[in-house]
């Protein structure tokens, strides 16, 4: 399934500058003489102010040298995050002639994709199964398909257990068995199936019957759609190759689609920690609206989490869009090596994003940076690198201004 992408992954990126737009200031620190005293003579104090210091030129994301290839962008809506992550799209796949997978949550990016020489992958043409061992055993696929389940639907501590039993009965039907690895060949069962278990368990009394119901309330919008219910069909040969868009609206729900981003990555996952450490950025991943399907919960990360906590080591970059990084899985705002702060008018957004870019303890500077933050215009962001001293306020340059 993965030959053609570890093929593709042999090739090496002519240039490693990722155009993004122009330079307009930067945070800077200034010494200005005030005075303390005209009387009986006039004193002067020099005082040190964080100010915005013009700035000219491009500004481009050299990933070779950044600490990791991963980006988050945050902001609210209509200022500026699809732009730029258009812009990021079409430097990578002209510039760094890479392949990118985006995970379209309202199937935004579809007549860009198209335009761009790409492909659009719809749920009602496509489908993927969380069930297929890929590699692990049953034991395995279950305890991690539950963990999964539980954290994204919100399930109880014995709705997961019900979920874990009624799992390993579904592959018993298809012959499959933990102590006999020769039938782990067979097919596997798909959500269908599991389904059917848990439907099957509902015969039972009291609370048992009433786990089982609860469960099965929660799994049932997940049967709207036959995307989890057959087997994988996605042409994995011509998605790790070039420009794909999987247009995710028609799930409806965000359970649905942080579900179907995890299974598909996972897949990915799996198969790099077979292959040989990679050595530079072999492959992008841009998620939009990031806060609403990357769902960790305590300790546990999301999917998306752990790749971007690992993923160098395997050549893959993560790009996330999101209006509220405050909600946003912590691993990715820990490990994104490049943040794009737009304007914010939430107020507790606000506060998080400037103290995640002016750092340290220097409440003057967070002001400062807060204040830039509430007073952004269109396309305008402040952009924070690994490698870059201070924050830049970038004007992002949109597709369309080229033509």
């Amino acid at each position: 399934m993965f030959e053609a992408f570890w093929n593709f992954l042999n090739r090496v990126s002519d240039s490693d500058g990722v155009y993004v737009g122009e330079r307009r200031r930067e945070l800077a620190l200034s010494n200005k003489s005030y005075v303390t005293e005209y009387h009986p003579c006039v004193r002067v104090k020099p005082v040190a102010r964080w100010e915005w210091r013009r700035s000219k030129g491009e500004f481009a994301v050299d990933f070779s040298s950044e600490a990791n290839p991963h980006v988050n962008i945050s902001g609210m809506s209509g200022f500026g995050k699809s732009t730029l992550c258009k812009r990021l799209i079409k430097e990578i796949r002209e510039s760094l002639h890479l392949p990118v997978s985006i995970f379209d949550v309202h199937s935004e990016y579809v007549d860009f994709t198209r335009q761009f020489g790409g492909e659009v992958h719809s749920p009602k043409e496509s489908s993927i199964n969380m069930w297929e061992l890929d590699g692990v055993s049953p034991a395995e696929r279950i305890s991690e398909n539950a963990a999964m389940l539980k954290r994204i639907l919100k399930l109880g501590d014995i709705q997961a257990y019900s979920l874990m039993t009624c799992a390993e009965r579904a592959y018993e039907k298809r012959g499959i068995r933990q102590n006999e690895k020769d039938s782990w060949a067979e097919e596997p069962p798909a959500m269908r199936d599991v389904y059917d278990c848990i439907a099957e368990s509902m015969g039972g009394k009291g609370s048992s019957r009433q786990s089982y119901a609860g469960l099965s309330k929660r799994l049932y919008p997940l049967l709207m759609s036959n995307v989890f219910s057959a087997k994988t069909t996605l042409p994995f040969r011509r998605i790790l190759e070039g420009l794909n868009d999987f247009s995710m609206a028609e799930l409806g729900s965000s359970e649905a689609q942080a579900l179907f981003i995890e299974t598909f990555l996972r897949k990915l996952y799996s198969y790099m920690l077979s292959q040989k450490l990679a050595d530079g950025i072999r492959l992008f991943v841009v998620i939009d609206e990031a806060h609403r399907v990357c769902i960790s919960e305590g300790e546990e990360l999301s999917l998306p989490g752990r790749l971007v906590s690992e993923g160098r080591k395997y050549g893959v970059g993560i790009i996330t869009s999101n209006q509220m990084a405050k909600n946003l899985d912590r691993a990715i705002i820990a490990n994104s090596a490049v943040t794009f702060a737009f304007y914010q008018r939430e107020p507790q957004e606000c506060e998080y994003m400037a103290s995640l870019i002016a750092g340290g303890t220097d409440n003057e500077r967070r002001e400062v940076v807060r204040s830039k933050i509430r007073n952004l215009r269109q396309f305008e962001c402040i952009a924070l690198t690994s490698v870059a001293r201070e924050p830049l306020l970038v004007e992002v340059m949109p597709l369309w201004r080229e033509t």
